[in-house]
């Protein structure tokens, strides 16, 4: 009874507590989420009027969608990944790669070369490697066994609202606006929610 009693105490004092700071926290780490994804896929929507503009073919618009960014954010994420296993404060990972390729994404609209443009998406790549793991490796703590998957599940949300606000929302942009508002406007966000988790969170 004894070593039951003492278990179960372990268990209580291991369990974290839930409160409004701690959805707050899941709040913002899914609105970055959401933020993520609109940056990495935005492109897609953009990629005949960047193509006129500076004359690059199919290929390269593939190569700078596809293979370019998708093998840097593979490289990164994963030595990003153990930095945080190894103590790292997550939220300031997550805070500071936010802020990055929100401003790389921002920097998308004001490129005047295509190299630019390359170098812009890369940088949105490097930022956004280090967001995904730390994030479910910070609410996986935030939340007791009985409520984490719910949780994971409002944070797994971003791609698909993501998806459909990069869509909708940015082909209205574009069309209205040019291409080079998109990024702005997508971008613009990401860096007072990055702000947000570093000075309202732990």
């Amino acid at each position: 009874i004894f070593v039951l009693d003492k278990v179960i105490q372990q268990a209580a004092v291991s369990s974290p507590k839930v409160t409004y700071k701690t959805h707050f926290t899941l709040f913002l780490l899914a609105s970055i989420y959401v933020f993520s994804f609109i940056d990495r896929n935005v492109i897609a929507i953009v990629m005949e009027p960047i193509k006129q503009e500076f004359g690059v073919s199919d290929t390269v618009m593939g190569f700078l969608s596809g293979i370019a960014f998708a093998s840097l954010y593979a490289i990164i994420s994963l030595p990003v990944g153990q930095m945080a296993d190894k103590g790292v404060n997550r939220r300031n990972i997550i805070a500071i790669c936010c802020s990055l390729w929100s401003i790389a994404t921002v920097a998308c609209g004001y490129v005047t070369q295509f190299w630019q443009l390359v170098i812009a998406r890369m940088s949105v790549a490097v930022g956004e490697a280090g967001g995904m793991a730390p994030s479910v490796s910070m609410v996986s703590d935030l939340y007791p066994k009985n409520r984490r998957s719910l949780a994971i599940s409002v944070m797994m949300l971003g791609p698909h609202v993501g998806l459909l606000a990069a869509m909708v929302l940015g082909g209205w942009i574009a069309e209205t606006y040019g291409w080079r508002s998109v990024f702005i406007a997508f971008g613009v966000p990401g860096v007072p929610s990055g702000v947000m988790l570093y000075l309202f969170t732990t």
